[in-house]
């Protein structure tokens, strides 16, 4: 008798051992590594997931920052408009742009410093430009002294628009004294925001 339940015993553990050992194998295995077919049909490894789950926690974080700069950006917009301050910075790069108007708000800056516009031309680069504004491009001469472009600089410079001087050539007479009225080929450029 003693024997036989020692045989059982025996029998047990090596069933045991061999059915734990073709868990492992068959079942858990697959499923740690991903590789080949499980009873389950778990395609994708421990490692997969954990690595999944580890993408999917910094993509949250990144979200949380980039929502923490949305409401950084909302509030600094809040406090612009609430300031007054939008009209102004609509003014510097408006959503559209008259070129008439451009030509008669240089025309004013000009005549503020001592000198008319003359024979004023515009291009506008809206067809070939794939940045998120556009840019109006203005030349036109003007007639003055040295001090009187200096003085037509300065007030481009404290315009409310943004202007960039693309290039400035003069042309002069004989006459070599620092009062001697020159002309200028101004070339400047504005920009203004694409209409989305």
């Amino acid at each position: 008798m003693k024997n036989n339940n020692l045989k059982n015993k025996v029998y047990t553990n090596i069933f045991l051992i061999i059915l734990s050992f073709a868990v492992f194998y068959f079942l858990t295995l697959p499923i740690y590594n991903g590789g080949g077919q499980n009873v389950l049909d778990i395609s994708k490894s421990l490692q997969t997931l954990s690595k999944e789950k580890d993408d999917y926690e910094s993509a949250i974080k990144s979200v949380d920052g980039h929502l923490q700069k949305i409401k950084l950006v909302n509030s600094s917009y809040e406090a612009i408009s609430r300031s007054g301050n939008i009209s102004e910075l609509q003014n510097m790069i408006p959503t559209d742009v008259d070129p008439v108007a451009v030509v008669n708000e240089l025309s004013g800056i000009t005549i503020q410093s001592g000198m008319r516009i003359s024979s004023p031309k515009f291009a506008d680069d809206i067809e070939n430009n794939k940045k998120n504004y556009n840019t109006l491009t203005i030349d036109f001469s003007v007639k003055g002294t040295y001090q009187d472009l200096k003085s037509l600089l300065r007030n481009i410079e404290n315009s409310q628009r943004i202007y960039n001087i693309k290039s400035v050539s003069f042309s002069s007479s004989f006459d070599t004294k620092a009062t001697s009225i020159l002309t200028y080929q101004i070339s400047i450029e504005t920009y203004y925001l694409k209409n989305k």
